[in-house]
């Protein structure tokens, strides 16, 4: 029995086990807000990590950050989430470590930045 290439390249495609999205799903590190430097970084520093461990694209880690998050960071980033387009801005001080920073430090960040 002969078939046509184009069914063979419907066979092949079937066959083929399709790539599993990657994601934060079985990922452990939380955070909830807890107003401390040392929080937020051993928070981004995992997430990081894990998402770098695991080859999640960017649009997957921003798409699935608000796993990760509890709380005051919850509520803060479905805020901000739509304004955040990359993984590298999620990470920076302007956002998710500026906001639970003490506040102390927090001002210290805004003139340092002026």
């Amino acid at each position: 029995m002969a078939i046509t290439a184009e069914q063979l390249e419907q066979l092949i495609q079937r066959l083929t086990p399709k790539t599993p999205k990657r994601d934060f799903t079985h990922c452990t590190a939380r955070f909830g807000g807890t107003r401390s430097h040392e929080a937020v970084e051993d928070f981004m520093a995992s997430a990081d990590f894990y998402k770098d461990s695991e080859e999640i694209a960017d649009v997957n880690a921003l798409s699935g950050l608000s796993i990760l998050l509890q709380g005051d960071a919850f509520t803060w980033w479905m805020g901000v989430k739509s304004t955040i387009t990359t993984w590298e801005n999620a990470k920076k001080v302007q956002t998710i470590l500026v906001i639970f920073y003490d506040k102390a430090l927090c001002f210290s960040f805004a003139i340092l930045a002026l």
